[in-house]
C-alpha cells in the first residue's frame, strides 16, 4: 500500500469518525412529554453540526392535522452555518400519546393540546407547597398525565438572547411534581383541561421581584423609549463590574454574620438548651412593637425567644409539626436543645416537623433564634402559632390536638447591629430575562400568556402601560402570533390602608387590558390579605383566569 493510499484511508477514517461523532442536540423543550400546540405550526429547534441534515418522524400512531390527515411521514431541514437548525411541524389536532424520532433519537409520550406560558414575578412564581394550607386535600389527591408542566429555571442574559434554556424537563400534573410549580399555573392548567378535554401545558417563566423591563427584549425597550433601562442593562452587561459588586455584597454580608456570631458566642450562653434560666428576661407579647424598635429605629441584629410548652402522653406519642407564622427576618428553630427548622427570609411560614420522640410528657421548651436584617422584627400578625399533633401538617386538615402558642414569651436582645447591607439582583436588568428565559422558547407555539407582575414597578404606573403594552407585542412578535391572547392579573390588595399607587397600577392593569382585543383581565385585589404579599387563594385566581381567557378565545 502506498503513502497515497494511506493517506486517502486516514482521511476516510476520520471523516468517518467525525460524521459518527457529530451530535445532534434539541432545545430543552423538545424532550419526552412535551405538548404541542395544537392548530399551529410548531417549530423544533436544536443544534447539530454546520451543514448536517436532520430528520423528523412520527413513529406508528401519527398525530392528525387540522384536515383530518395523518400527518406526513418526514419532516427534514439542514443545520446552518452557526449549526442551527429549525423543522417546521403543521398544525396538528390534539390528541396523543405519540413518538417522535428526530435524527435518530425517540421522543416519547407527545401530546398535542393548548399550551400556555405563565410569567411574571413572586406572586405566579409562588409554588404549590405554599398553598397546602389551603388546598392540601385536592393537591395530594390530583393525577392528570394529560396535563403536564415545564418550568424554565432562572438564568439572566445581558449580551443579547441565549440559544437555549435551563429545565428539568416535562412532568405530568401530580403532587409530587407539583410542589415546587407554580399555584396559580397549577390551577389553571386543571382547570383548562377540565373545560376542554384536551391535552393542557403551562410553562413557567417567572422569577420574584422583577421588574416588566427585565423581560422585554432591547428591541422592543428601544421603540418604546425607555432609554435609561438601555443605560442600566449596558453597565450591568460589563462582566467586571457585576463580578466586584457581587464580591463586595457577598463580603459584606459575610462579615456582618460573623460579626453578629462573634458577638453572641462572647456572651457564652447555651440559650437553646432546656435547663437554661431564662427568668431574666423579658416577658413580652410577641405581636407587640414594644421589644422590637427603640423611639427611632428597628433594633436589627439577633433576638431570642424561649417558651415552655405542656404536653401529655398522648401528644408526646404522636408526631408533631410546630407552626410559627411569618417572621422577620430570618430564624432558627429549636425543640428542647434540638434544631427543628431554620428560613432564611421572611416570606415563607415557618412549617417544622418535630421528630417522632422528641417530645416528652411534661414540661417542653422551645427556644427561637430571630435574626433581624433590615426591617422592623416581628412575628407577623394573623397567622397561628402552634403545636399540630398527628400526621396532617396543614390547616385546613384535622387533627388528634394542638396546643396554641399564646403571645407570652420570654425575650433577649442579645446582640445590636446595622441594618444589613443587601445584593444587587442583576437579573433584575432591563432584557436579561427575556434574553435568558424567553427568547429560548422560540419556536415553541402559545394559544396564552399569563401575566402576573407589576408590584415591582407600583409607582411608575404610566410608565408601565406603554411597557405592558409593548410587552405584548414582543412576545407576540417572538413567537409569531399576532393574536396571542393575554390575561393579565390584578395586583391583590396588600396592607392596610392599600396605597394610592397599589390602586393606581391596579388600574393601569385593567386599562391595558380592556384597551387590547386580545387581552382580558383577571382581579385578584379582593383575595388579597394585608400581611402577606402572596395570598394563597390561587385556586379562586385560576378560575377568573381560565374564565378570561375563554372569553378572549371566544372572540
Amino acid at each position: 500500500m502506498n503513502i497515497f493510499t494511506n493517506s486517502c484511508l486516514a482521511a476516510a477514517l476520520l471523516s468517518l469518525a467525525a460524521t459518527s461523532e457529530a451530535k445532534v442536540t434539541p432545545s430543552a423543550w423538545v424532550a419526552n412529554g412535551m405538548v404541542l400546540q395544537r392548530g399551529q405550526v410548531v417549530t423544533l429547534t436544536g443544534s447539530a453540526d454546520p451543514g448536517e441534515d436532520v430528520t423528523a418522524q412520527f413513529e406508528g400512531q401519527r398525530p392528525l392535522d387540522t384536515a383530518g390527515k395523518s400527518v406526513r411521514d418526514v419532516f427534514s431541514a439542514t443545520a446552518d452555518s452557526n449549526g442551527r437548525w429549525t423543522i417546521a411541524l403543521p398544525a396538528m389536532k390534539p390528541g396523543g400519546p405519540f413518538s417522535l424520532v428526530l435524527a435518530g433519537q425517540t421522543i416519547e409520550d407527545v401530546l398535542v393540546g393548548d399550551v400556555y406560558i405563565c410569567s411574571g414575578q413572586s406572586n405566579m412564581e409562588l409554588p404549590v407547597r405554599r398553598v397546602m394550607d389551603m388546598f392540601a386535600q385536592e393537591v395530594l389527591a390530583v393525577q392528570v398525565e394529560k396535563v403536564r408542566t415545564l418550568k424554565v429555571e432562572l438564568a439572566a442574559a445581558f449580551d443579547g438572547p441565549a440559544s437555549d434554556f435551563k429545565t428539568d424537563g416535562w412532568k405530568s400534573l401530580n403532587y409530587a411534581n407539583a410542589q415546587e410549580f407554580s399555584a396559580l399555573a397549577f390551577f389553571f392548567a386543571r382547570e383548562m383541561h377540565a373545560r376542554h378535554k384536551i391535552p393542557v401545558a403551562v410553562v413557567q417563566a417567572a422569577i420574584g421581584g422583577t421588574p416588566i423591563e427585565a423581560w422585554m427584549s432591547r428591541e422592543e425597550l428601544t421603540a418604546r423609549g425607555a432609554l435609561s433601562h438601555l443605560s442600566l442593562l449596558d453597565i450591568n452587561a460589563n462582566d467586571d463590574y457585576r463580578a466586584l459588586v457581587e464580591s463586595y455584597a457577598n463580603k459584606s454580608n459575610e462579615v456582618w454574620e460573623a460579626t453578629l456570631a462573634a458577638k453572641e458566642k462572647a456572651l457564652g450562653m447555651n440559650w437553646t438548651a432546656p435547663s437554661f434560666d431564662d427568668s431574666s428576661w423579658s416577658q413580652v407579647d410577641c405581636l407587640s412593637e414594644a421589644w422590637a424598635k427603640d423611639e427611632t429605629r428597628p433594633l436589627n441584629g439577633a433576638h431570642w425567644f424561649r417558651k415552655e410548652v405542656n404536653v401529655n402522653a398522648q401528644q408526646a406519642s404522636l408526631p408533631a409539626t410546630l407552626r410559627l407564622g411569618m417572621l422577620v427576618d430570618a430564624d432558627e428553630v429549636w425543640v428542647n436543645g434540638q434544631k427543628v427548622g431554620q428560613t432564611y427570609y421572611q416570606y415563607p411560614p415557618r412549617i417544622y416537623d418535630i421528630p417522632k420522640g422528641l417530645l416528652h410528657e411534661g414540661k417542653n421548651v422551645i427556644a427561637v433564634r430571630l435574626t433581624s436584617q433590615n426591617w422592623l422584627p416581628r412575628f407577623v400578625a394573623d397567622m397561628y402559632r402552634g403545636i399540630f399533633f398527628g400526621s396532617n401538617r396543614w390547616l385546613c386538615g384535622s387533627h388528634n390536638s394542638q396546643i396554641d402558642l399564646d403571645n407570652n414569651w420570654r425575650h433577649f436582645y442579645a446582640v445590636s447591629m446595622p441594618p444589613k447591607g443587601g445584593i444587587t439582583p442583576f437579573h433584575y436588568t432591563p432584557t436579561s430575562l427575556y434574553n435568558a428565559m424567553v427568547a429560548p422558547l422560540k419556536g415553541m407555539a402559545f394559544t396564552g400568556a399569563l401575566w402576573y407582575q407589576g408590584e415591582t414597578n407600583v409607582g411608575r404606573e404610566a410608565e408601565y402601560k406603554v411597557l405592558l403594552n409593548g410587552l405584548m407585542a414582543d412576545w407576540r412578535r417572538l413567537f409569531a402570533n399576532p393574536e396571542l391572547n393575554f390575561v393579565i392579573v390584578g395586583l391583590a390588595d396588600f396592607e392596610k390602608p392599600v396605597n394610592d399607587s397599589w390602586r393606581a397600577m391596579q388600574k393601569a392593569q385593567q386599562e391595558v387590558a380592556e384597551a387590547d382585543p386580545h387581552a382580558a383581565f383577571a382581579p385578584a385585589a379582593d383575595l388579597g390579605v394585608w400581611y402577606d404579599i402572596h395570598p394563597l387563594d390561587k385556586k379562586t385566581l385560576a378560575f377568573r383566569v381560565a374564565k378570561a381567557m375563554q372569553t378572549i378565545q371566544k372572540k
